[in-house]
């Protein structure tokens, strides 16, 4: 592997990332070990970085977490992004109350990070605006666009 790999080096390091998405997915370790066909004491082992899994348990363990094994080493990690298509993005909010957003990223266990679009009624924009600027940890405002829209009666 090359240092720009982003694969963990080490059973420590794989059995971290594991756990971290088992625990994402609400998973537990008897759960896993249905979905994947792995023993719960070897999930345990692998985890906890006591053993390292073959290629094989770890296809398996992959698999029991909705995932390739490339995405479960961080083999297939690099500079592409994957956006999904309007027609196909996860839509909540209610424009009846001056809110809707559309999820623009895939859902993925294991996930980082949100990405959404989120349309305000001009009477809203004040209200997020100083939400935004209140919880700086959970919002990003990258860009406000002001159109004009039809005036409701």
């Amino acid at each position: 592997m090359s240092a720009t790999t982003a694969a963990p080096a080490d059973a420590a390091a794989i059995g971290t990332r594991i756990r971290a998405l088992r625990e994402a997915m609400r998973l537990s370790l008897r759960d896993l070990a249905e979905r994947s066909g792995v023993s719960a004491p070897m999930l345990s082992q692998v985890e906890r970085g006591e053993t390292s899994p073959t290629l094989s348990v770890a296809a398996r363990i992959a698999g029991g977490l909705d995932l390739s094994l490339s995405q479960l080493l961080r083999l297939d990690e690099g500079g592409a992004v994957t956006v999904v298509r309007a027609s196909e993005r996860a839509a909540g909010g209610a424009r009846s109350r001056g809110h809707s957003y559309e999820v623009v990223t895939p859902p993925r266990p294991g996930q980082r990070a949100e990405v959404s679009l989120h349309v305000l009624e001009a009477e809203d924009i004040a209200k997020a605006i100083l939400y935004a600027v209140a919880q700086p940890e959970h919002v990003a405002v990258n860009e406000v666009m002001v159109r004009p829209t039809k005036q409701r009666r």
